[in-house]
């Protein structure tokens, strides 16, 4: 399986390319120790319909020796967000 957006585009992913990094956003929704965080957000794309995907990046990353062929996921948060309901309350506003 092949990246269908960038099918047209053979030399997007060349030597050039150092990394492909997949970040995964809300990562404080996993419910676990932040030493859990990687293999759990691995867990929940594998889990969640996105193998397909995943499968494509570490083909395209073994394919052009990108990061020796592996690929990277990130979890990512922001964390408590201050002044929450003040945020919410002008986006209803909007």
């Amino acid at each position: 399986m092949r990246l269908q957006i960038f099918r047209n585009q053979e030399d997007i992913f060349n030597k050039s390319t150092d990394a492909i990094y997949v970040v995964l956003t809300k990562s404080d929704l996993l419910n676990c120790a932040v030493e859990q965080e990687v293999p759990r957000a691995i867990e929940f794309l594998e889990q969640n319909y996105f193998m397909g995907f995943i499968a494509s990046l570490k083909d395209v990353c073994k394919k052009n020796s990108i990061n020796n062929g592996k690929l990277t996921i990130e979890p990512f948060t922001l964390g408590s967000i201050y002044l929450k309901d003040f945020a919410i309350s002008m986006i209803d506003q909007l």
